[in-house]
């Protein structure tokens, strides 16, 4: 279904499936980025912790010692408690290991944990960080975390330079990092069904009025309401008050057109009477009685019309050839000056379902036009086809055709495509009406076979046998 035909629903549905998703996992990121940045100032701050008590077990003690040459001068000795008071570095493959550093890259001491640790320690951070700063690398090397600290100690006025490193295995991190995304995304998981399921609710239950406007307007359509509820929001009050003041304008409309229609066809009724009474010439006898009774049936038909509103509850099979054959008779009589020649001697028979008087009054007019405006010939086909069972009606001449540009405006009320010509442009309107109540389709081109105007009518059939 494309954007501009699918329903508000749809598009709210679809707006939402593509917004929450990304705002989800946006908001996703951000947590994790968020929560794993907070676990790593929790292990900052447990490592600096870590440096601290080291410093605080440490000690210096003065010794002497003897050059090669026999002079004697000022040393120290570094020791450390044997057992520490975090218990982590003194047991062996335990993931916390601490080295002091002085002057060189020899380790003055070493826990008693790194006694079976393979690596050694990266010598790059010997060379880093300034005295008093805590250096923490957080960088997963040889998945370790690290952290470095320089102090200057003073014995006996010598001023000692020692850098402590701590290392860290991040094991447990990365574990804590891998549950706390699983866990969110099962939260998140959760919260995306929920929001979605509650954004449902709410757009079907923001978008009920329109439901029910909808299905209000298929009853008017329908005839089982005569106007629309009030009870609508403020938004749709506006367009509400619109529909019914189009609805009622309509109403009114057609009934001056049925009113207007009525009054014409009954104050023909007493001129006709009258007409069918007089004696008449026994040679035009039979021409004029016929056509009298023709015009008596289209005032009748004309005012069940204007009472019914042809509603098409009681359909008939016509059969369109003989109602086509009937009209040519009748206008060759009318038109017999033009020495017309009219193609309509072969037709087969095709059923029409409806009323006759109708597709007397659609052919009839769309008849008359065409030996009105045609120079010698009309050609008329007539064929069945059964998916969807419809007759397909054309009728072409050897006119000067239609301009294209008013090939559609030409069967508004009031329209004609030629003024030289009497009349006041409805026949093409009332029979354009009567199609579309059938839903049936009036097309307009050029004839290919004759090069004038082309009438191409489709309406409901009967399917062959």
């Amino acid at each position: 279904m494309s954007p501009n035909k699918s329903s508000i629903q749809a598009r709210f549905l679809w707006a939402v499936l593509c917004l929450l998703p990304l705002f989800l996992g946006t908001m996703a990121i951000a947590l994790d980025r968020a929560h794993k940045k907070s676990l790593l100032h929790a292990e900052n701050e447990k490592m600096q912790l870590h440096i601290l008590n080291t410093i605080t077990q440490l000690e210096l003690l003065p010794s002497r010692t003897e050059s090669s040459s026999g002079s004697t001068g000022e040393s120290f000795t570094l020791q450390m408690p044997p057992q520490l008071q975090d218990t982590n570095f003194n047991r062996p493959s335990s993931g916390y290991y601490a080295f002091v550093f002085g002057t060189s890259a020899k380790a003055l001491w070493k826990s008693a944990s790194s006694q079976t640790w393979s690596n050694s320690p990266d010598r790059s951070l010997l060379s880093k960080g300034a005295v008093g700063e805590y250096l923490f690398q957080p960088e997963q090397t040889h998945g370790f975390f690290t952290m470095s600290y320089r102090v200057i100690w003073e014995l006996n006025n010598q001023e000692i330079p020692l850098q402590i490193v701590i290392y860290k295995a991040n094991n447990a991190h990365s574990s804590a990092i891998s549950s706390y995304r699983k866990t969110l995304a099962l939260y998140l998981t959760g919260i995306t069904l929920l929001l979605s399921a509650m954004l449902f609710l709410i757009i079907r239950w923001g978008l009920a009025p329109l439901h029910r406007l909808s299905g209000q307007v298929k009853e008017l359509e329908a005839g089982k309401r005569n106007s629309l509820e009030d009870s609508y929001p403020q938004e749709l009050a506006p367009l509400v008050d619109n529909l019914q003041a189009l609805i009622s304008t309509e109403r009114q409309q057609r009934e001056r057109y049925r009113d207007t229609l009525a009054d014409l066809a009954h104050s023909l009724k007493t001129p006709l009477a009258i007409i069918s009474g007089l004696p008449v010439n026994p040679q035009t006898d039979k021409s004029l009685q016929e056509q009298v009774e023709r015009m008596n049936e289209i005032v009748d038909y004309q005012l069940q019309r204007a009472v019914t509103a042809s509603s098409h509850r009681f359909m008939q099979q016509v059969d369109a050839a003989s109602v086509i054959q009937r009209i040519v008779t009748a206008l060759n009589k009318v038109y017999r000056d033009k020495n017309i020649g009219c193609q309509a001697s072969e037709l087969k028979p095709a059923f029409f379902i409806g009323d006759e008087r109708d597709l007397m009054e659609v052919l009839g007019n769309l008849l008359d036009n065409a030996y009105k405006y045609t120079h010698d010939q009309i050609a008329i086909t007539l064929t069945n086809q059964d998916t969807p069972p419809v007759i397909s009606i054309s009728i072409e001449d050897n006119g000067d055709g239609i301009d294209p540009a008013r090939q559609q405006q030409i069967l508004q009320r009031g329209q004609r495509a030629d003024s030289r010509q009497a009349g006041q442009g409805i026949g093409l309107a009332v029979a354009m009406d009567i199609i579309t109540s059938y839903q049936g389709t009036l097309t307009i081109s050029r004839s290919k076979r004759l090069g004038g105007a082309c009438f191409s009518l489709s309406l409901p059939g009967k399917r062959s046998i």
